[in-house]
């Protein structure tokens, strides 16, 4: 992806990611978020996996015909890919989030953290019709406010 954006040099044909409203985020700062997002995505998913594969081999060595135990070796596979990334990241932590290049990382950050804050306030003043926000005297004119008490 870097060596695309660094070849056109800027001339990269708009795309999905070019509609995508992360405030005021230019593309390379569009695409370090995404990149950081995706990362911490893998980072849990791999965690989870982590996690599982004992029950995995448990469960192959006891409920997989004989003739399916070779595919127990992609399993293996893939613990060694989680195992090697993790042991990459720690060795060069730097390189475990590596961005695009000119682009403060921190700035990117609280960026983020506003968005979200933004995006928080946006959703929880959206009219809903949750009837959290009905007058109370429209309760009483209806005669349901013991109902309502007693309905939780």
């Amino acid at each position: 992806m870097k060596a695309t954006i660094a070849q056109a040099n800027g001339q990269v044909e708009p795309d999905h990611l070019d509609n995508l409203i992360l405030g005021d985020f230019n593309r390379e700062e569009k695409l370090k978020v995404i990149k950081a997002e995706i990362h911490e995505r893998l980072l849990i998913h791999s965690t989870l996996l982590e996690d599982w594969s004992e029950n995995i081999l448990w469960l192959w060595a006891r409920c997989q015909p004989s003739n399916n135990r070779h595919y127990i070796n992609q399993w293996y596979q893939l613990m060694s890919h989680i195992q090697n990334d993790r042991a990459n990241a720690r060795r060069n932590p730097s390189n475990a989030l590596e961005l695009l290049p000119d682009v403060d990382f921190q700035d990117v950050r609280i960026a983020l953290a506003n968005i979200n804050e933004a995006m928080e306030d946006a959703v929880l003043d959206v009219d809903i019709d949750d009837g959290e926000d009905v007058d109370e005297a429209l309760i009483t004119e209806a005669g349901i406010e013991g109902a309502l008490a007693t309905d939780t």
